[in-house]
């Protein structure tokens, strides 16, 4: 059993040697000899010498032929970023127990590194950010190589070093146990993946339920989670072994984009939840802006490292652009404090916790350049989870603040409901009570119009017979006075008025018939007409009387008297006057209908006349009766003679269709 001095001094003889320069006699030799439990890395830039090729054409063979050109690191003065970078340094490996050792760097594009032992080289080793997979050494990583170094031997560790990002190559190489680097590269990615595991199960999370609610702050907020999170993915170096292991160069061009698409992210979920198009359209329009203007940086940052590489460019316009989100994101929170719910301060506390990670990535960015990198996608994670953790819990509230507001809602409008129902049955009982007044007055109004028309049906009754007895009456005094009358011109008088009153009789009559809901056609009322005539003039029925009237027209009650009148008229003076010395007397009646407002009655005899009649002439009383009759009924009258006498009338109707059966 050791001696816990012995144990002491051992390890404070490894940290001489590990530190102390020149040990053993060798100027620039790093002696190396490490008992199992030493697990520290090793630095090395303290003994690296370096020398820069501009030229970027020597090989490894002319490099080690051209050390008068090494200088030491600390005292190198770079000309060019990208240009070539040789190193080298002399190991002396002491340790009796072999431990495998690795030599390790960071984010470096390119680098080859040699093993000479004497002026033999014994080993080569490719790796580098943007080697492809396949030219990588095997069993050798991105950032790591696995020196095959020999107990007791002296070894010179060349390295080349081609940096193409523009950023000034940071020669950050160390050596450490080849076991523990790879435990704690395990460690690591385990808790990558505990990281990007519940990252990826928050973006499903969200994913359903914007599916499910389709409310939009989750759509921005699936943006942010889905943006950030493949940011902390590809700046691990995930994102390139799985999609582009032999492009990693194009690989790296997707890592500032998807940082932007976080961003994108947040100036919308800033904008819908906190509704500033509704309180503040000023800022709402920047906001837009702002997402438009981080689209377009983003489309140009991608255009610069996918034609010229310039990943240092593109990491300062990017630096600059935050100024823009980092100016909106603190006019939103001083704008938006004062008028914010309680379920929207979970997402400004949330924005500040996001501003004060940016701010930092930022200033790493901007301070350290690439060695950002390893910090970056831990506190983008992080941040992802809080965020992710603040807004479900605001939501939540969120939505509980809108189950109260909608049960208050609710219970108002249940109120109002019970308000209308009880005013719409008030108004309907009242409606109702108006109604049955009005049916009532309607009823009695009605009875007394059904007393009144019977009372005046029964006085139009008591007319009608009235009118017919006097009618009649009067018919039958001139009846008896015309065989008492020796005079000719007289007894035709009275014999005319006898026509007269025979067609009033008879227009007495059809009314009659009418009133009581028989119907009177014209095609009837004019044959009784001339039967009647021609019984008082023409009892042999010389004279040949042609009628041509259908059946469908029918007389309004008003238009019966006036053309009952006209015809007997036109009868009486052609059988008195027409048929002298006519050897075929014949009259024509016609009717139809002239259009839908008018009808046509044409009368015509093929008699001797009007001017050869002897005793008559245009102005007689018969004439003058038509025109009067022709006037009162609004119509018009033609009188034309060829072969006879013939009077074409033409008067209006209220509606020919209804008139017709």
């Amino acid at each position: 059993m050791k001696s816990p001095l012995t144990a002491f001094h051992k390890r404070w003889m490894l940290l001489c040697l590990l530190i102390l320069p020149g040990w053993y006699g060798y100027a620039d030799t790093l002696a190396i000899t490490s008992p199992d439990t030493f697990t520290q890395r090793i630095k090395l830039n303290k003994w690296f010498s370096v020398w820069e090729d501009t030229g970027k054409a020597t090989t490894a063979d002319k490099a080690i032929a051209y050390s008068d050109r090494f200088v030491a690191l600390s005292k190198m003065q770079p000309e060019h970023p990208t240009s070539v970078y040789w190193l080298q340094t002399t190991i002396r490996y002491t340790d009796s127990n072999a431990t495998p050792l690795a030599l390790l760097f960071t984010s470096l594009t390119f680098v080859d590194a040699w093993l000479l032992s004497g002026d033999q080289f014994v080993w080569h080793g490719s790796a580098g950010a943007f080697r492809p997979a396949h030219a990588i050494t095997p069993g050798d990583g991105r950032f790591h190589f696995q020196l095959p170094l020999r107990p007791g031997q002296t070894y010179t560790l060349l390295l080349r070093v081609h940096h193409t990002k523009y950023y000034q190559p940071v020669f950050d190489f160390a050596l450490q146990q080849r076991d523990v680097l790879l435990a704690q590269q395990q460690h690591r990615k385990l808790i990558d993946g505990w990281m990007h595991g519940a990252v990826s199960i928050f973006f499903l999370y969200v994913l359903l339920c914007w599916v499910v609610s389709r409310y939009r702050p989750y759509l921005w907020l699936l943006l942010f989670i889905g943006g950030a999170g493949m940011y902390g993915i590809c700046t691990n170096g995930y994102f390139i072994d799985w999609f582009f292991p032999n492009r990693p160069e194009i690989g790296w061009i997707f890592n500032l984009p998807f940082l932007d698409i976080g961003v994108a992210g947040v100036y919308m979920l800033i904008l819908d939840f906190w509704e500033l198009r509704r309180y503040n359209p000023l800022l709402y329009r920047l906001g837009i802006a702002g997402v438009v203007f981080v689209i377009v940086n983003s489309i140009i940052g991608i255009c610069i490292d996918y034609f010229t590489g310039n990943f240092n460019l593109v990491n300062n316009l990017q630096l600059m652009e935050f100024v823009i989100p980092g100016s909106f994101v603190l006019a939103a929170l001083i704008a938006c404090r004062k008028r914010l719910k309680r379920a929207q301060y979970y997402l400004y506390y949330g924005i500040i916790l996001m501003g004060m990670a940016g701010l930092f990535i930022t200033l790493s960015s901007a301070l350290i350049h690439e060695k950002s990198l390893h910090v970056v996608p831990y506190v983008s994670n992080c941040v992802i989870l809080l965020i992710f953790l603040l807004f479900s819990i605001g939501l939540k509230e969120a939505l509980r603040e809108h189950e109260i507001e909608k049960n208050a809602a609710l219970n108002k409008l249940n109120e109002l409901q019970k308000k209308q129902n009880l005013l719409l049955e008030t108004k309907v009982a009242e409606r109702t009570r108006e109604l049955q007044n009005s049916n009532a007055e309607l009823a009695r109004q009605q009875l007394e119009l059904s007393e009144r028309n019977a009372r005046i049906a029964t006085l139009i009754n008591e007319l009608s017979h009235r009118v017919k007895n006097n009618l009649q009456l009067l018919y039958s005094l001139h009846s008896l006075q015309i065989s008492h009358i020796q005079d000719a011109s007289s007894r035709e008088i009275l014999r005319g008025n006898l026509a007269r009153i025979q067609a009033m009789m008879l227009v007495n009559n059809k009314l009659t018939l009418l009133e009581d809901g028989q119907p009177v056609t014209l095609s009837d009322f004019i044959a009784g007409l001339v039967s009647h005539v021609q019984q008082v003039y023409d009892t042999n029925k010389k004279i040949r009387v042609e009628q041509s009237v259908p059946a469908r027209i029918r007389l309004q009650a008003r238009h019966t008297l006036s053309i009952g009148l006209i015809l007997s008229e036109l009868l009486t003076n052609s059988f008195k006057y027409a048929f002298q010395n006519i050897a075929s007397p014949a009259i024509t009646i016609e009717a139809a209908y002239a259009d839908e407002k008018n009808i046509c009655l044409y009368y015509a005899d093929n008699g001797a006349g009007i001017q050869d009649l002897p005793g008559y002439h245009k102005h007689s009383m018969g004439l003058s009766l038509i025109k009067d009759m022709v006037r009162q009924m609004h119509g018009a009258m033609e009188v034309s003679q060829h072969e006879g006498l013939a009077y074409t009338f033409t008067f209006p109707v209220t509606n020919t269709k209804q008139l017709q059966v």
